[in-house]
């Protein structure tokens, strides 16, 4: 978070409070999309190897319908889930940008 202080040009100092929301979710964003994607493509890649997708692979469907018909509903309560276990996490970082001084300023 320390970089992200050092990254900032000093006419940061000027922004509005929703130019420094923006800035935050989009930096928690860049941040923390890792680990969804890493726990989604570990899920995505059991369902490879099920039943399901391997009877769908064997009647001749294309790999897009596999992964739309198949894979994508099954994942999208992982999803789901995730991205709302995701949200205290994002309002702790945005907490602890604002204790830096590089959160969302009050204004005087």
């Amino acid at each position: 978070m320390g970089a992200l202080a050092a990254a900032l040009p000093p006419v940061s100092v000027s922004f509005t409070a929703l130019d420094r929301y923006f800035l935050i979710t989009v930096v928690l964003s860049v941040v923390g999309w890792t680990g969804l994607a890493r726990q989604l493509r570990a899920k995505v890649m059991a369902y490879r190897s099920a039943d399901f997708c391997q009877a769908a692979l064997a009647a001749g469907s294309s790999d897009a319908r596999i992964i739309f018909v198949h894979m994508l509903p099954n994942a999208a309560s992982h999803i789901i889930v995730s991205a709302a276990l995701s949200i205290p996490y994002m309002i702790l970082g945005e907490t602890s940008l604002s204790f830096l001084g590089l959160g969302i300023l009050p204004r005087w």
